[in-house]
């Protein structure tokens, strides 16, 4: 396990945003739904003018909450470490901008884009047409080429500052949120960022962490702790820049040239430090890119920016983007230049802020989403699905603590096939639900099987986030609204069969893509047929054994080195079978 700090990663991320706001006094924050945010004011709520919102997860700081502040973001939402927020922190953070249109801009990450997607969907069914939500996805990656990436699409890095400072530069100039969802994209379009790792970041609370030998390094790293495309001997760092440089500019690589770059072309430059590399080091390899950009490609740099804007925690790492103004329009180039060089208090943005002795806690919120919205979200129990209360309980409880026990295995599973934290994701969770039994056990709410099921979905919309969370979020709701309409009339079978159905709505994840839906399909194709959860929870295992050997297909770790991660079994797989091998052995 790396050294940190900081012990308590339990409240790691809130009492960091606490630290934020101390420093900051413009800031306000909500630590229960880990909102940075500025509260509008009534002249805001009456202008009309568009707000930003972004956010993900933790471990990427500044991003987002640093770039919250006038011509940025007006609020940030923030996960667990290397986990998308759930959909209600989202919107918790929407609502705070209810009277205002809306861009939300998210990295490409399935979870990101689940999440912020239900929030936004939810949102817009009840805001009026001046105050509407739209949003925008980020994927400037270059590492993964277009036939790696298939259905998934480009990573999203350390561009997204780019976009969103210039974005918040528009916006304070009045821009529609249709023509700046148009130059979002265009902006978007033209981003292009490679990364490049001397360690793999060490994450706080796991003690599964993948080293690299002392002469090597790692080509293609994202920002999740990702292992990159290739792995090195460290060349010299000149001859690392052009090979960094050349994958950017190569416009005719038919798999990863994503954006034409000509001689003369005008760029912005980015160079972003992944959290562990020193300052003298960083503006060091700064000048290196210049000097390759300009002296070796012939492009003229008209904006250079370098520091940690978007890190992986400690990783001791950099990341470059460019950005190609030239293919913008004359007329568009100057107003991105503008919104660039617009003035912002946000303290991410090269560190501009100011000072304040005043407690960051006199300026907490707690924000409250509207009531008929919630219960508008609630799965409607119309009727109850009558089961044996101290069953139900004994069954949840079995099936957390195998989940919970699981969770070294889970961990060294996604430390090789994706960024590590699905171990301690899912024990968080299964954590949150035996709380929750603790605080419930004996009542008649586990006398209704559709009422708990509602409930631990609930639960793990607070506790669990990231993509994983989003697919059990739906699951669970639809399986509970799928027990709810008929009650005792409804078999199981039927109502998981529902449940499954609505989550195919959401995901292009198939048996084979190395998902946890290899383990989740057979369960419910076993468990339908036989009516044996013993079976049906033996097939689940199965499944996920099967994922050992496969290439992925979703998800991030369609991303990482196919040649060790295929050995791996999937880490989504692993936890479904586990949670249900334990409720089979209560039964």
């Amino acid at each position: 396990m790396g050294k940190h700090l900081v012990d308590d990663t339990k409240s790691l991320v809130v009492t960091s945003l606490r630290g934020l706001a101390r420093a900051n006094p413009a800031l306000s924050i909500d630590p229960f739904n880990r909102l940075a945010f500025i509260r509008p004011t009534a002249a805001d709520r009456s202008s009309g003018r568009v707000c930003l919102l972004s956010g993900g997860g933790s471990g990427h700081e500044p991003a987002s909450c640093g770039f919250v502040g006038s011509g940025m973001l007006s609020v940030s939402v923030s996960g667990e470490v290397f986990a998308s927020p759930s959909a209600k922190q989202v919107s918790a953070g929407l609502s705070i901008l209810q009277h205002q249109p809306v861009l939300v801009i998210v990295l490409n990450y399935t979870g990101d884009r689940l999440h912020f997607g239900i929030a936004i969907e939810r949102a817009n069914i009840s805001r009026p047409s001046t105050a509407q939500v739209d949003f925008l996805v980020v994927e400037d990656d270059v590492a993964v080429g277009r036939a790696r990436s298939g259905r998934v699409g480009r990573r999203g890095l350390a561009g997204i500052v780019l976009l969103q400072k210039i974005a918040g530069g528009a916006a304070a100039d009045n821009m529609t949120l249709f023509d700046l969802k148009r130059l979002g994209l265009l902006v978007s379009h033209n981003l292009v960022t490679v990364g490049v790792s001397l360690d793999h970041a060490n994450v706080p609370g796991t003690d599964q962490q993948t080293r690299l030998p002392q002469d090597q390094i790692e080509l293609g790293m994202g920002i999740h702790n990702e292992p990159g495309f290739a792995r090195v001997k460290r060349p010299p760092t000149k001859e690392l820049v052009r090979t960094l440089v050349g994958q950017l500019v190569d416009g005719d690589d038919g798999d990863r040239g994503f954006v034409k770059f000509g001689k003369g072309d005008k760029v912005v430059v980015l160079v972003n430090n992944l959290g562990g590399i020193s300052t003298l080091e960083m503006h060091a390899f700064a000048e290196i890119v210049h000097d390759t950009v300009e002296q070796q490609h012939g492009l003229r740099v008209v904006r250079s920016y370098a520091a940690p804007f978007v890190t992986s925690l400690d990783g001791p790492g950099i990341s470059i983007t460019l950005l190609n103004l030239s293919n913008l329009g004359d007329a568009e180039a100057d107003g991105v230049l503008r919104y660039l060089d617009r003035p912002t208090d946000a303290p991410g943005w090269n560190g501009a802020t100011s000072w304040s002795a005043s407690s960051s806690r006199e300026r907490e919120e707690s924000i409250t989403l509207d009531s008929t919205a919630e219960e508008g979200d609630s799965p409607q129990t119309t009727r109850p699905f009558v089961v044996d209360p101290a069953a139900t309980e004994k069954l949840l409880r079995a099936g957390c603590k195998a989940l919970i026990d699981a969770e070294p295995a889970i961990t060294k599973a996604d430390t090789v096939a994706g960024d590590g934290d699905c171990g301690t994701t899912l024990k968080s969770a299964a954590e949150a639900v035996v709380e929750w039994l603790d605080s419930v056990g004996g009542s008649d709410v586990l006398s209704d099987l559709s009422r708990t099921v509602g409930s631990v979905a609930e639960v793990l919309e607070g506790s669990m986030g990231g993509t994983g969370g989003a697919l059990w979020q739906i699951f669970l709701s639809s399986f509970a609204v799928g027990l709810a309409a008929n009650g005792n009339d409804t078999s199981i079978q039927e109502a998981l069969r529902h449940a499954y159905s609505r989550l195919q709505h959401y995901t292009t994840a198939q048996v084979g893509d190395k998902t946890l839906i290899d383990s989740l399909d057979p369960f419910v194709a076993t468990f339908a047929e036989t009516g044996d959860f013993a079976k049906a929870a033996e097939a689940a295992s199965k499944g996920a054994e099967s994922t050992k050997g496969m290439m992925a297909g979703l998800g991030r770790a369609t991303y990482v080195d196919q040649t060790e991660a295929k050995e791996a079994p999937d880490a989504g797989a692993l936890g479904v079978a586990a949670l249900l091998k334990g409720m089979a052995s209560a039964l």
